[in-house]
């Protein structure tokens, strides 16, 4: 059971993901900055400390189309990786990757967010402050649509 509900994660990640500047012209879509994720966790009670325990062997520490995540932890003991592309088609890219890495495997449950050039991975053992991140998540694509 679970084999298949990570099946249909991944599928709708997959179908997510290709929402967004599918149509874009790559010169001239919109990028999301560190500095700005950064700011704009901040401003929805979401301040991302650097993580120091990085374990390399990690499902999400690990590179996904040749990108290492920056890692942070939030609510003292969680974490989020955060991989930034330099456009929405490498961070397709990079999505495709982590898929077909990870498509056999059992893993822990975990949420995911694709905007413009940047995906989001993060545990779901806990929601622990999950609608704060959920809003954070939205104003960023907020910031890509104007």
């Amino acid at each position: 059971m679970r084999k298949m509900i990570m099946i249909v994660c991944m599928i709708c990640l997959a179908v997510t993901g290709c929402a967004y500047g599918g149509g874009s012209n790559e010169r001239n879509e919109e990028t999301i900055t560190l500095d700005q994720i950064k700011s704009v966790f901040e401003s929805h009670g979401i301040p991302l400390t650097a993580k120091t325990d990085i374990n390399p062997g990690a499902v999400f520490s690990r590179a996904y189309n040749d990108i290492n995540p920056e890692q942070f932890n939030y609510n003292t003991s969680q974490s989020i990786s955060i991989y930034i592309y330099s456009s929405s088609k490498e961070a397709k890219k990079g999505l495709e990757d982590f898929a077909n890495s990870w498509a056999a495997a059992d893993l822990a449950p975990y949420r995911s967010h694709h905007v413009a050039n940047v995906l989001f991975f993060y545990g779901a053992e806990t929601t622990l402050g999950e609608e704060h991140v959920t809003m954070a998540i939205e104003e960023l694509k907020a910031l890509t649509k104007k």
